[in-house]
Parts: C-alpha cells; sequence; structure tokens
C-alpha cells in the first residue's frame, strides 16, 4: 500500500501531501528538506523515468517527474509492492493532479496551497480498489474455486471423454496390427503417429483442465510465494479427490482417474509452479499490499 504521497515543483516546494500510515516519529522538517532535496535532484539528474531508493524502515521511495507539467512525484511505499504498478498509480496521480490544477500550475503568482488539499479525495478514489489484502483465508478460497472450476471443466468435457474411451482403432488403419509378429514399416509409422497423437491429446486435455483454476487460485492467493503453494494445494486436493471418487469414475466413465493423474502428475507439477508463479505475479502487478505497520521507523 501506497503510505504517503507528496507533489512538488521543481524547485522543491511541497505543494501536496497525503499521508495513509500514521508516523509519530517522522520530524517535519526533516521530511520537508529532504523532499526539497530529492525534487532538486530529480529535476537535475533524473530526467523522466521513475527512480526509487530504499529507506532505512524498509520502505520504498518512488519519485517522479511529469514532463508535460513541471510537478514532481514521490511515493513512499510498501516495498512488496511492484514498482511497475505504483508507477502506473503515481502517472496517473500526477496527471490528475496537473489536470484539475493546471491554471494554479501555470500562474506566475504563488497559489495557495491549503486548495491543492481538496486533492485529497481524488487520491483517495484513484487508490481505491487497487489494494488486495494476502491472507491463508485467499488462498483458502482460491484452492475452493479452483476446485470449482476444475469440476466445471471436467463435467463440460465428460462427452469427450466418453467418446474417446470409445474409441475404435480400427478408424486409424489398425485393425490388422497384430503384435505377435513383427510389425511392418507401415504399421509401425502409423502405430507410432497414433501413440503421439493420444499423448498430445491427453497432455492437452490436462492443460485445459488445470491452466485456468490454477492461474486463478493463484491469483486470489496474492503473490508469488502464495500463489505457488496455492496451486500445489490445488493439485493435491484434486489428487485426494480422484483417489475418493475413483470407483464412481470408473463406474460411470470407465476411466482409470487414478492411473491418469499419476502418470501426468509429472505434467500436473510443472502446471502448478508455472499457474501458481504467473497467477500470484499478475496479482503483484494489479493490487497494492494492505497498510502494514512498520515498528519502530525512524526518518
Amino acid at each position: 500500500m501506497i503510505h504517503s504521497v507528496f507533489i512538488t515543483t521543481p524547485s522543491g516546494t511541497c505543494i501536496f501531501e497525503k499521508h495513509y500510515l500514521e508516523r509519530s516519529q517522522i520530524n517535519s522538517q526533516l521530511i520537508s528538506g529532504f523532499i526539497n532535496a530529492l525534487g532538486a535532484f530529480a529535476k537535475e539528474a533524473l530526467g523522466s523515468g521513475m527512480q526509487s531508493l530504499k529507506l532505512q524502515t524498509g520502505e520504498q521511495l518512488f519519485i517522479y517527474p511529469l514532463k508535460e507539467t513541471p510537478i514532481i512525484g514521490i511515493v513512499i511505499a510498501d516495498p512488496r509492492d511492484n514498482s511497475r504498478l505504483i508507477r502506473n498509480i503515481l502517472l496517473e496521480i500526477l496527471s490528475e493532479f496537473s489536470t484539475i490544477f493546471k491554471r494554479q500550475l501555470e500562474s506566475t503568482i504563488p497559489p495557495d496551497l491549503i486548495e491543492f488539499q481538496e486533492f485529497r479525495y481524488t487520491v483517495d478514489h484513484i487508490l481505491d480498489g487497487k489494494v488486495s489484502s494476502r491472507t491463508n483465508f485467499k488462498m483458502f478460497l482460491g484452492v475452493v474455486i479452483g476446485l470449482l472450476l476444475v469440476g466445471t471443466i471436467v463435467l463440460a468435457l465428460v462427452p469427450a471423454i466418453i467418446k474417446f474411451e470409445g474409441l475404435n482403432i480400427s478408424e486409424f488403419g489398425l485393425t490388422n496390427i497384430t503384435f505377435d509378429n513383427d510389425l511392418d514399416q507401415v504399421e509401425l509409422a502409423t502405430l507410432q503417429t497414433i501413440t503421439l497423437v493420444i499423448i498430445g491429446a491427453l497432455m492437452l486435455f490436462n492443460c485445459i483442465i488445470f491452466f485456468l483454476p490454477t492461474t486463478i487460485a493463484a491469483y486470489i492467493a496474492g503473490n508469488k510465494k502464495r500463489g505457488i503453494w496455492t496451486a500445489i494445494l490445488l493439485g493435491s486436493s484434486i489428487g485426494i479427490l480422484i483417489l475418493i471418487g475413483t470407483p464412481f469414475i470408473q463406474e460411470f466413465l470407465y476411466v482409470n482417474a487414478i492411473l491418469w493423474y499419476l502418470a501426468f502428475s509429472p505434467l500436473l507439477l510443472f502446471l502448478a509452479l508455472v499457474c501458481g508463479y504467473y497467477g500470484g505475479s499478475l496479482k503483484e502487478r494489479k493490487k497494492l499490499y494492505p497498510l502494514k505497520e512498520f515498528e519502530g521507523a525512524t526518518f
């Protein structure tokens, strides 16, 4: 979560500030001088790109000069927050500020800083919906939703599964193949082709079943680490459900689900790691972490 937002002029004058984290130990004179120094430094050395510094508190400080309007945005944020997300939010804040107060910023008369403070409501609106918690409950919720999605996809694919189980290999020219004699080249090539097609179809089937549910479950979990663990828990839960439901699956679908699960477990583990990482990183690029108090913070 963004802890503090400052907007300064190129000369280093702070014209707007907004705080979301109580900082009783911050010396206001020190922070003002620090921001002024950063503002001057940003104008001379940083150009138009965003730069970041790591503070003693463990937080990250981001500086972004806006090219179109002579203002500089400074944000203090949770170190876990994605830098690209911070950049986009800070750019949106600066763009809105320059649009709303364009006349005051272009005027040669020093503006009344009090009127800029109304902008805090706009900042609240920009940040609204951009914060998401990362808790164990979210991991559990991700697993549950993932299981529901897997079940829905499997039910939708039941007709295809039944058709695959009743596949007539004679349609592929394998009627006359016998395995007690040597296969000729044509039969061997045909058998290899069919084997590869079947394996490829099964791998595609597994990817279809697990990719979307695992990615969504990891996204709900909130970050890369939690996403990977959520994906692994989801895969393990599916294995347990398959083990419990094997008699019913074999009776109604004529599919050896346990054998299928074990045979493709390496692929499922790979999908869990990839989708878990991807889903978690996607959440980090979309949502900020919630506020976190930094005990003993000094500035």
